[in-house]
């Protein structure tokens, strides 16, 4: 619409529009944390929260930072607009989730299984499966960006070849930003 002149890009409808194009890839860690929930079959709030930790104004703020987490130097990323350290973290945590539930009394599973699950998860997600779901992302985006300058036809052939089966184990929203 601003390209035609349709509409000023100062306007207030240009920038709800604009924020609602934007929301999906800026808060995409939220939405890939519903559906590895539900495709993993764990407990999707729990899923949110990590996405949310990820998403957090002051691990966001400080990217780029070192922290010490358990005396261990960790350096912050910025997981905005990321799929593969959200998806990874969730998968991991089904497992985790599935384990300490069976594991726990009933009557204080409502409580306990929360707790316990993001006191594993949350350190070991920014320690180690973010940054490293960061870097394999930014590999696999390195490899499609290479394939498709040097080949785009191949490129194009592998994407459109393995698309329906992303899209089958409901992970293809993973592929739309690389």
């Amino acid at each position: 619409f601003t390209t035609y002149g349709f509409m000023s890009n100062e306007s207030g409808l240009y920038l709800l529009l604009n924020a609602a194009s934007d929301a999906t890839f800026y808060f995409l860690p939220f939405l890939l944390a519903v559906t590895a929930a539900k495709k993993f079959k764990t407990d999707t709030t729990l899923a949110v929260v990590l996405a949310g930790m990820y998403m957090y104004p002051s691990i966001l703020g400080a990217a780029g930072t070192t922290i010490k987490i358990l005396g261990i130097d960790v350096t912050l990323i910025k997981y905005s607009s990321t799929v593969i350290p959200i998806l990874l973290s969730v998968w991991i945590m089904s497992y985790v989730y599935s384990f300490i539930y069976k594991h726990t009394v009933s009557y204080l599973r409502v409580v306990v299984v929360p707790i316990i699950t993001l006191v594993i998860m949350a350190p070991l997600s920014i320690m180690l499966f973010g940054p490293l779901g960061y870097y394999a992302g930014i590999g696999v985006g390195e490899c499609f960006k290479w394939l498709f300058g040097v080949a785009p036809w191949l490129g194009g052939l592998i994407d459109g070849a393995t698309r329906p089966f992303v899209i089958l184990t409901g992970m293809h929203m993973a592929m739309t930003p690389i």
